[in-house]
């Protein structure tokens, strides 16, 4: 089972829960994030295109780097 959106976190240090706690983060699935129309070559000096679908990965940030050889 995978969980995705806000989980709590609950820190304890000598049985007592710290300052904070619990912490709260946003559980997301990377495996949920799919490249549609991807091309198989990518061509230089020009634009290329396709998509990113993360409807179903959960709440997050999405960075893209793309780098030349």
């Amino acid at each position: 089972m995978i969980i995705l959106g806000p989980v709590k976190i609950h820190i304890l240090k000598e049985n007592q829960p710290i300052d904070g706690s619990p912490l709260i983060v946003h559980a997301f699935d990377p495996s949920a994030v799919h490249l549609i129309n991807f091309p198989k070559r990518i061509l230089i000096n020009t634009t290329n295109y396709f998509s990113i679908n993360a409807i179903q990965a959960g709440k997050g940030s999405l960075k893209i780097t793309i780098k030349g050889f």
